[in-house]
């Protein structure tokens, strides 16, 4: 069977998952054959060198490895494996040492409900406090508010009003949903809270429907990889855990 999920630029045309069935086996192969097209095309590609993405993505790579051993030694092997598999060095980048990743931890403490919200300076703040290994638990709180938004509108705006309710500005910024991946990626494989799983997964849903001409403007250099190959080992060790073993067809 096809892959269903990311059949059409869901930006443009998002997906309900509403009474979404599960096809078994032939689904879980769907989905990671889907998604090791997307990233075999992309390997490669040019990329975006925004401030601060490329510093995410280094610090990013060995901080999910590390935690997916943390819980399950394969998952850590999975991901490598993966990574190493499409070429390039992926998962051999060098650490950006930045006093930036620290400065930009700080941020957290800035945003209040009852004040507007910049999402591109949230998701900042959200990923940099996960790479620094700093438990805050505004860190939760306010994923928690971006999950929450993003279940009921499908979409990502720019900024989201007080109150965190409404959002503003656009909601077709592919940036803001990578970042917005990257900041689940490291949750969930920390936590392995399924709610973050299933978030994760439309996101990643959305990003590989894509044109590729979309994605390499607004995406760094193995940043896709990254988010892609952390969603396939989780869905992968949590389809074991059910008894579920498979391999990518």
């Amino acid at each position: 069977m096809n892959y269903p999920y990311s059949q059409a630029n869901r930006i443009e045309e998002p997906h309900s998952y509403m009474y979404t069935p599960f096809n078994g086996e032939s689904l879980l192969h769907a989905h990671q054959s889907s998604r090791m097209n997307v990233l075999q095309k992309f390997v490669n590609a040019e990329s975006s060198s925004l401030y601060p993405d490329q510093m995410f993505v280094a610090h990013a790579l060995p901080t999910i490895k590390k935690l997916f051993d943390t819980s399950s030694l394969a998952g850590g092997q999975k991901f490598c494996a993966l990574l190493e598999g499409l070429g390039g060095n992926i998962s051999r980048q060098d650490i950006i040492e930045s006093s930036a990743l620290a400065e930009l931890t700080k941020d957290i403490n800035k945003f209040r409900t009852n004040d507007s919200v910049k999402t591109s300076d949230l998701l900042h703040s959200l990923v940099a406090i996960q790479l620094a290994d700093i438990q805050d638990i505004k860190t939760k709180t306010w994923l928690d508010r971006m999950v929450q938004r993003f279940e009921v509108t499908k979409k990502i705006y720019e900024s989201y009003s007080p109150g965190f309710r409404k959002g503003e500005g656009s909601n077709t910024s592919v940036r803001l949903y990578w970042l917005f991946a990257l900041a689940l990626s490291l949750y969930y494989a920390e936590s392995n809270e399924i709610k973050y799983l299933s978030t994760l997964l439309k996101i990643c849903d959305l990003l590989c429907s894509l044109p590729k001409n979309m994605l390499q403007e607004h995406i760094p250099r193995h940043g896709l990889p990254v988010v892609l190959a952390t969603e396939m080992v989780s869905v992968q060790l949590l389809a074991e855990q059910k008894g579920v073993a498979y391999a990518t067809k």
